[in-house]
C-alpha cells in the first residue's frame, strides 16, 4: 500500500464503517484510533492516552447507505489534567494546586522501518498548544481538543518525499455516537471498553494499546452530580487519563424488536475517560510522590466519563487554553 492510499485510508476510516473490508475492521478501528501522551514539565515527565477525532464535511442527503465524506480537521482529544498537568505542594498545612503549561506535549504516530513497527513522536511546544487547544468553558469538565489535522497531512506529504511509511491512523466522529446512523442502543449496566495505556504499558512490539473492561455504573444519558458525565465500573489506573470509551463490539443489536446486524462488529463512542471518583465525606489517606502525582488510597473503582458530545461542542464552542491560578480547594482527582 502507498503512502498515498494510507491518507486516503487514515482520512476516510470513519465512512467505512459499515463496509465489509475484513474481519479485523474492528481491531483495526480499535487500535489505529489511539494514541500515547507524554507531557513534559520542568517537574518532570508523565504519560497519559488520547485519540483521534475527525471533523466531517456534509453527508449527502440526496443517497441513502455508506457513502465518502469529507475529513475536514482532525483532533486529538484528551483530558485537561494532561495537557495542564497540577502542581500540588503544601502550604500551611494544606494542599494548594495550581495547573501549569508543560514546555512540550507529545503524540505518536506508528511507522514501519525495516520490517519493524516504531513510534512517531510528534511534539508540540507550549505555544503550539496555546494556538492549538481548546477546552470546555467549564474548567471542572476534564476535557480539551487539540488541531492537529495540518499537522498530519503535512506528516503525509513528506512521507511522500522521504519514503516514510506511516501506519493508518483512524479517527472517530460524531457518527460514532450512539442514537442516529448508529443504532448501537446504550443503558446503565451494560458493558464497555477502554482503551489506553494504563501505567505506560502496551504491547511494545506492535505498539498496540491495553482494552480494559468495565459496566456503566450510573444511570446513562444523566449528568452525575451535575456534570457532563457518567460512571463506570473498573479499577483505572495511572496512564489510562484521556482513553476512548466505547460498547463492547458486536454484530447485533434490537431496536423496537426488530434484530439489525453486520458482518463486522460495530460499536459505540460513549466518552473520554478522566479518573476515578470517591466519595468526597469519607477520610482519605493521601500521598504526594512527585509533584505530578497524587495517589489516593480506599478509591471506590469508579471511573468518570465524560459524554463524547461534548467533543463537538468544544470544537465548535470551546474556550482557549488558560492554567488556573493556585487553588486551596480538594478537587477531584483525575489520573
Amino acid at each position: 500500500m502507498t503512502i498515498f492510499r494510507h491518507l486516503f485510508v487514515a482520512a476516510l476510516m470513519v465512512s467505512i464503517l459499515t463496509t465489509h473490508s475484513s474481519s479485523s475492521a474492528v481491531d483495526d478501528r480499535l487500535h489505529q484510533v489511539t494514541t500515547l501522551i507524554i507531557t513534559s514539565t520542568n517537574s518532570g515527565i508523565s504519560s497519559a492516552s488520547g485519540f483521534f477525532f475527525h471533523s466531517l464535511g456534509p453527508r449527502d442527503v440526496s443517497k441513502s447507505g455508506p457513502q465518502w465524506q469529507i475529513v475536514t480537521n482532525t483532533w486529538l482529544v484528551t483530558n485537561r489534567h494532561v495537557i495542564l498537568p497540577r502542581l500540588r505542594t503544601s502550604f500551611d498545612g494544606q494542599i494548594i494546586s495550581q495547573e501549569i503549561l508543560p514546555s512540550k506535549l507529545t503524540f505518536h504516530l506508528r511507522k514501519l522501518e525495516q520490517g519493524r513497527l516504531k513510534w512517531v513522536p510528534i511534539n508540540l511546544s507550549t505555544e503550539e498548544l496555546l494556538h492549538r487547544t481548546k477546552c470546555h468553558s467549564d474548567p471542572d469538565v476534564d476535557v480539551c481538543v487539540i488541531e492537529i489535522g495540518d499537522i498530519l497531512t503535512g506528516l503525509v506529504r513528506h512521507a511522500n518525499k522521504d519514503g516514510m511509511e506511516y501506519i493508518p491512523w483512524g479517527g472517530i466522529s460524531t457518527k460514532d455516537l450512539p442514537g442516529g446512523e448508529n443504532k448501537i442502543n446504550v443503558e446503565s449496566a451494560e458493558d464497555v471498553i477502554i482503551i489506553g495505556y494504563p501505567r505506560h504499558f502496551y504491547d511494545n512490539v506492535n505498539l498496540f494499546p491495553v482494552i480494559k473492561s468495565g459496566t456503566i455504573a450510573s444511570r446513562w444519558g444523566e449528568s452525575f452530580r451535575g456534570k457532563p458525565c457518567f460512571l463506570i465500573d473498573g479499577q483505572m489506573f495511572p496512564g489510562s487519563s484521556g482513553s476512548i470509551v466505547v460498547t463492547r463490539p458486536t454484530n447485533w443489536t434490537i431496536i423496537d424488536g426488530q434484530i439489525f446486524t453486520s458482518k463486522d462488529k460495530q460499536f459505540a463512542f460513549l466518552g473520554i475517560l478522566s479518573g476515578e471518583w470517591w466519595d468526597e465525606s469519607a477520610n482519605r489517606d493521601v500521598e504526594i510522590s512527585t509533584a505530578l502525582a497524587l495517589r489516593i488510597r480506599g478509591a471506590v473503582n469508579t471511573g468518570i466519563v465524560w459524554y463524547g458530545n461534548l467533543v463537538d461542542q468544544i470544537i465548535a464552542r470551546g474556550s482557549a487554553l488558560a492554567p488556573l491560578g493556585p487553588q486551596n480547594r480538594t478537587i477531584q482527582q483525575s489520573r
